[in-house]
């Protein structure tokens, strides 16, 4: 991931009039993937460690939420999603007061590290091969990821 990414993330929060939460320390992060039994890309933790989401849960401008480590959760506990189904499917961007989500694949197979389009509970689409290509789209151009 490019060194000027995160710090370009928390500018862009903060032009689209959101916070930067700060970054979580080592052993939190470690913690919640022991309880969720998943490894994060190096660049997820990167992000956690550094920018930790938005303090407002009102989102940015744009109406998006980038969901501190905090209030991560599994997609299968979201209400209006299925439960029980893509446990390692992880909600980590809200759209316009969950109109529709971003969800970040946290299982060790082919898709790790990769952003679903998550528009319902039967309606995912693989949108970016990696969280570093879903935040440069974010930051380039919010609409789209609107696709």
């Amino acid at each position: 991931m490019n060194s000027d990414l995160l710090p370009t993330l928390a500018l862009t929060f903060k032009a689209r009039g959101a916070k930067p939460a700060g970054g979580v320390d080592l052993a939190t992060l470690q913690e919640f993937e022991a309880q969720h039994g998943v490894n994060m890309p190096d660049e997820l933790r990167a992000y956690f460690l550094t920018v930790n989401g938005m303090v407002d849960s009102n989102g940015d401008s744009e109406l998006y939420l980038f969901l501190p480590l905090k209030d991560l959760r599994p997609r299968s506990e979201t209400p209006g999603l299925p439960s029980g189904r893509n446990d390692r499917l992880f909600i980590i961007v809200d759209y316009m007061i969950s109109s529709w989500f971003y969800a970040i694949d946290l299982n060790e197979g082919p898709t790790w590290g990769a952003v679903f389009w998550d528009v319902g509970p039967d309606d995912l689409h693989l949108r970016w091969p990696s969280f570093a290509e879903f935040i440069t789209d974010y930051i380039r151009h919010p609409d789209g990821l609107l696709r």
